[in-house]
């Protein structure tokens, strides 16, 4: 039995070495530059680790001032567990696989963090350092705002991380942020769109940009200007009646979005109240969940907007 054991401890070690082996080899990339002995990616898992370690953050920056197209090339690099993980996942199951047949006293496991699985993420951290050294990454980074996901429905982590670092490098970032607004891809458009409503008003000389957008064709995608408007502090004169009129829209796929924004300017609200009423009163099907969807969100608005005209029928069905 205990030679049965044997064999099957080694048929799940020996594999798993195999392939982080193989693993290993396959990840070199670009060489990286060092400081005492030890690399930018260990440094910059040190700040993670000791976010205090002013040692580590110094290394990271004078490592990092000189490595932006290697950080570039991180971003773009696929998430994989390190060797060393792939083994303590190895041994872990090992463990467990001897305590489930009553070979070793169940223990407590020890976690391994695999810090180096997302070199990605060591890219952002490591640009975040910087501050306005890695401001010449900026060019690359709008480019990765463009990148597309494996299909239709996955959305790409190298434009995700792209989408983080720009509202921190603003205000150099702005400027060419304002200039992705006129791109032809939708993806880059909103992208930028959204980064710059996470500025701020600090990128108020995005606001005539965005206001060509009121009269996009897509009801969404002028309800999401008219929001990156109210985040730039523009005058909600000239986006909440895009708001408003974006009511009228039979699709309440995005309801909750529309009255997110509208709310937010309730003094500039006053005419979705009768097409809210009227949303609330005529606009569902009776009996389907969709329905009370709707109507619990029509009648939480209402009752911020003006609370005398919820029906008492919607106050009994909350």
């Amino acid at each position: 039995f205990r030679r049965v054991l044997f064999r099957s401890i080694i048929a799940l070690l020996v594999p798993c070495g195999i392939v982080a082996i193989c693993l290993a080899i396959l990840a070199q990339g670009p060489s990286e530059p060092a400081y005492r002995d030890r690399t930018l990616s260990n440094w910059i898992v040190v700040t993670r680790v000791h976010p205090d370690d002013d040692e580590a953050r110094m290394a990271v920056r004078h490592l990092a001032s000189n490595s932006i197209p290697l950080l570039l090339n991180w971003i773009k690099r696929e998430d994989r567990p390190t060797p060393r993980a792939m083994i303590a996942d190895a041994k872990n199951r090992a463990i467990a696989f001897l305590e489930r047949h009553r070979v070793i006293k169940p223990r407590p496991h020890s976690g391994f963090m695999d810090w180096k699985a997302s070199y990605r993420s060591l890219a952002k951290a490591a640009l975040t350092e910087l501050g306005p050294e890695a401001d010449t990454a900026i060019p690359a980074l709008i480019q990765m705002l463009g990148t597309k996901g494996p299909t239709t429905n996955d959305f790409s982590p190298i434009a995700g991380t792209a989408y983080l670092l720009l509202p921190k490098m603003a205000p150099a970032s702005i400027t060419p942020l304002i200039e992705a607004l006129s791109s032809g891809d939708l993806q880059v458009y909103a992208l930028a769109a959204g980064t710059l409503g996470e500025i701020g008003p600090q990128a108020r000389a995005a606001i005539p940009a965005m206001q060509q957008r009121l009269a996009d064709t897509n009801v969404m995608v002028r309800v999401g200007a008219a929001d990156v408007l109210s985040k730039l502090g523009a005058d909600p004169t000239v986006f909440m009646p895009t708001v408003v009129e974006s009511l009228r829209d039979p699709d309440y796929t995005f309801l909750d979005y529309k009255l997110e924004v509208l709310l937010k300017h309730k003094d500039h609200a006053r005419d979705a109240i009768p097409l809210l009423v009227n949303i609330l009163t005529n606009a569902t099907t009776p009996g389907s969940p969709t329905n009370v969807y709707v109507r619990q969100q029509v009648t939480g608005a209402l009752m911020q907007l003006q609370p005398s005209l919820v029906p008492q029928s919607a106050h009994d069905s909350e």
